[in-house]
Order: structure tokens, then C-alpha cells, then sequence
């Protein structure tokens, strides 16, 4: 089974300052995964985002609309001060896929940079809830995001957990001796795909919008493929 991670297909143009809390994690130079600002100093992403500990070499942009034109005022860069990985993380599709990160200085708040609400907890959704995902990744397997790399994002349809599960079983031919979809997970998309997460989202935010409020309810984790039917993404609970 080839899981990819890493994982906006389906999707179209964001506007700017649509969703503030989104923030660019790059390593070495290179943008590898989304995230999303919950203080002035602290983010969110995917435990799996980071195959190496050395927190020099990661670079966070904040307030980002085009990845082709960060050297705007809006857009504010800074590095990592430390991470904290969830101890149950060993591997992508494993439980715990889900880390904190702290900024090595806060940032100023603005129209463009606004930190995302945290729901309660143990307050799930009905499945059917229509949410987004947004991110920089690719927009079909194998295809990046091209210039000028607008913010993309895509509506994505809450499933319940035996339907992605059934899912899952009934189109991967490998089968782990415990199931796809696991405690800490859950799944969003459609059965006949066509919507989904990609390549260099992961990380990035499952937003829904409850009362007025946009609650970050997931964290783009893994899935096969990108927008495939039957296989729908996967999401760590936040």
C-alpha cells in the first residue's frame, strides 16, 4: 500500500485573508506541509511533517497568500523553537499524527494572520457536516500547485467512521492486522473522490464553521492516492 501523506485536489482560488490562521512550514527551503496558528506563538501540524529534529532548518511563513510572492508585508517568516510530538507517533498512518510547534518569537496579529479556534472536547460533528480543507499542495497526484501558488481550498463532506473504514478495506489490497482508520482518526471527502487533499498539504487544517465560529476540528494527515474513490482523506482529530 503506498500511503501517501504529505496530502488540494478538486479545489479552486482562496481569497486573501480567507483563512488567517494558515501558515507554510518549509524545511531546507523547500515548502513540505501546512499548519495553522492557534496563539501568537504556537502551531499545529502533522507529526509526520517532521523526518528531522533539526529545528534550524524549518522556516514557518505566516499570513501567506501566493508561496511565489512571500516578500509582501503581510507575510511575516520565523523559525522553530521546539516541538512537541505526540508520544504516540511512530509513522505516517500511525496513531498520534499531530504536532505542536512554538515559534522562536510571537507574532503581531493582523486582518492576515488570526489564530484558528480550537473545538471542545468531545464534540464531534454529524457526518454529512461540509468543511474545508485549504493547502499549497498538489492539485492531482503528481502535479504541483503552479505559479503564483495561490492558497487553494476545497469543501469536504464529514464520513462516519465503518463507511470510511468499509471503504478503505473494500479498495486497498494490503490489509493491516488492525484497522485503516484508527481511534484518534477520522475521514473527510466523498466516496466517489474527486475532492481531497494532496502532496504538501499535510498538516494544514480541517476547518468547519459552527455558529459563526470556524473550529479546526482535523489535522490533514494521510490517505492513498489523492482524490481517488473509495478512498477518502484522513484526518488526526484535533
Amino acid at each position: 500500500m503506498t500511503m501517501v501523506s504529505d496530502r488540494i485536489v478538486g479545489g479552486k482560488d482562496s481569497k486573501k485573508k480567507e483563512w488567517p490562521w494558515q501558515i507554510s512550514l518549509s524545511y531546507i527551503g523547500e515548502p513540505i506541509c501546512g499548519g495553522s496558528l492557534i496563539t501568537n506563538s504556537w502551531f499545529l501540524t502533522a507529526a509526520h511533517c517532521f523526518d528531522s529534529e533539526k529545528v534550524s532548518q524549518y522556516i514557518v511563513s505566516l499570513g501567506a497568500y501566493q508561496l511565489s510572492y512571500l516578500q509582501n508585508p503581510n507575510t511575516v517568516s520565523r523559525r522553530v523553537k521546539r516541538m512537541i510530538i505526540h508520544p504516540d507517533y511512530q509513522y505516517e498512518g500511525s496513531n498520534g499524527d499531530i504536532t505542536l510547534i512554538e515559534l522562536d518569537q510571537p507574532v503581531t496579529l493582523t486582518p492576515y494572520i488570526l489564530p484558528v479556534c480550537l473545538p471542545p472536547p468531545a464534540d464531534p460533528l454529524p457526518t454529512g457536516t461540509k468543511c474545508w480543507v485549504t493547502g499549497w499542495g498538489d492539485i492531482r497526484e503528481g502535479q504541483p500547485l503552479g505559479n503564483p501558488k495561490t492558497l487553494k481550498k476545497a469543501p469536504v463532506s464529514l464520513i462516519d467512521w465503518n463507511s470510511c473504514e468499509s471503504m478503505y478495506e473494500s479498495s486497498v489490497k494490503y490489509k493491516p492486522n488492525v484497522p485503516f482508520i484508527m481511534d484518534d482518526m477520522f475521514c473527510a471527502g466523498y466516496k466517489e473522490g474527486q475532492v481531497d487533499a494532496c502532496q504538501g498539504d499535510s498538516g494544514g487544517p480541517l476547518v468547519c464553521r459552527v455558529n459563526n465560529t470556524w473550529w479546526q476540528y482535523g489535522i490533514i494527515s494521510w490517505g492513498v492516492g489523492c482524490g481517488q474513490a473509495n478512498q477518502p482523506g484522513v484526518y488526526t482529530k484535533v
